[in-house]
């Protein structure tokens, strides 16, 4: 789960650079094989709905060789009385390590862009005790975009 979930801060910090640069994010399904090798699918030419079912599906499914796979997209949330717009990514590992993660990374378009601290909202065969080093690892994906990390460090509120 940790390439999942660095490849999953990878990809939000690529989403954060373009959200930041008033550049709209399509829902995209990105993944890896056993061998490493990476691809991706935007799914930004059906109806938003459509797309988050297609997203979903495949992503549950898998595809024969995948270790990991993250879907990526923008929506709105609604935490603890605070509602706004969110980057979600769903994250999952195939084979016998399976496991899945939900998450969150709160934003606001305002006068000022900024980012908030992500939000782990569901796991499923993941440990409480490993979510530290799997939050970690996010980070470690966020700094492995120079683009994404920079904009993450200027705009990153509490």
């Amino acid at each position: 789960m940790i390439d999942a979930i660095r490849f999953a801060g990878y990809l939000t910090s690529s989403a954060i650079f373009n959200l930041y640069n008033q550049r709209n994010i399509s829902p995209t399904l990105a993944y890896a094989d056993g061998s490493g090798k990476m691809g991706r699918e935007d799914l930004d030419d059906e109806d938003p709905n459509q797309a988050l079912e297609r997203g979903r599906k495949k992503l549950a499914a898998g595809a024969e060789g995948l270790a990991h796979a993250v879907f990526i997209y923008e929506g709105d949330y609604n935490f603890d009385d605070d509602q706004g717009d969110a980057i979600f990514c769903e994250v999952r590992t195939y084979g016998e390590a399976a496991a899945a993660l939900f998450m969150a990374v709160p934003y606001r378009r305002a006068e000022k862009f900024q980012v908030f601290r992500p939000k782990f909202l569901a796991v499923e065969h993941i440990e409480q005790k490993d979510l530290p080093t799997l939050s970690h690892g996010f980070f470690e994906g966020i700094e492995s975009n120079e683009d994404g990390a920079t904009i993450w460090h200027a705009s990153f509120s509490l």
